[in-house]
């Protein structure tokens, strides 16, 4: 599970009914993000033995530049977020990133 705190960006307001997004629109932009790259594929370290063979397979496969470890994928989800909502011009700001690992068990980024 993935928690993504907004805030309205400097220059922003809330929207005309008090908001600072609507979830809808977090839903389009980062949900879909994590649907199309993340959900149901495996994610592999670039050097890792496996990735050619899940390539080749044509398999659902995200490759990182580093160890998908929770902290890793945290500060990738919180860049691809930043990014996303910026090229946007939603006039919101990501705050912070939460992955869960376990109910008990996760990694912030940025770290409070």
């Amino acid at each position: 599970m993935v928690e993504l705190t907004c805030c309205v960006a400097e220059d922003g307001s809330l929207d005309g009914i008090g908001r600072v997004v609507d979830f809808s629109v977090i839903k389009e932009l980062f949900g879909s993000w994590i649907d199309l790259n993340l959900d149901h594929g495996m994610i592999l370290h670039e050097d890792d033995d496996l990735a050619d063979a899940f390539l080749e397979r044509s398999m659902k496969v995200f490759i990182m530049e580093c160890n998908p470890t929770a902290e890793n994928m945290v500060k990738l989800l919180f860049s691809t977020a930043s990014d996303l909502f910026s090229k946007d011009n939603t006039g919101v700001e990501i705050k912070s990133v939460r992955l869960y690992e376990t109910p008990n068990c996760w990694a912030d980024y940025p770290v409070s």
